[in-house]
């Protein structure tokens, strides 16, 4: 299933860059801050799900963001390393 397919990307460490290009790709282009631990991670996932083509073009697609920017402060040094 979809969401299963979207947890299974975090089982290991390996996946962490995927969560990083996500935090760093909304908030460069829209402007919106994830949480590196859940948002950010959920985030990931659906962006590896359209990447495979789980969802058609004529589908609409909600991802509900549940805040936690405050948990960016946390991960300073690791996304700072991450967009060099």
């Amino acid at each position: 299933s979809k969401s299963h397919a979207a947890r299974a990307l975090f089982n290991s460490r390996r996946d962490i860059p995927a969560m990083a290009e996500a935090v760093m790709l909304l908030a460069r282009t829209e402007a919106i801050f994830l949480d590196p631990v859940y948002s950010g991670k959920g985030m990931a996932g659906l962006i590896d799900l359209i990447r495979k083509g789980a969802f058609g073009k004529d589908e609409n697609v909600v991802f509900l963001h549940t805040g936690g920017q405050v948990g960016l402060f946390a991960y300073a040094d690791f996304l700072t390393k991450a967009a060099i």
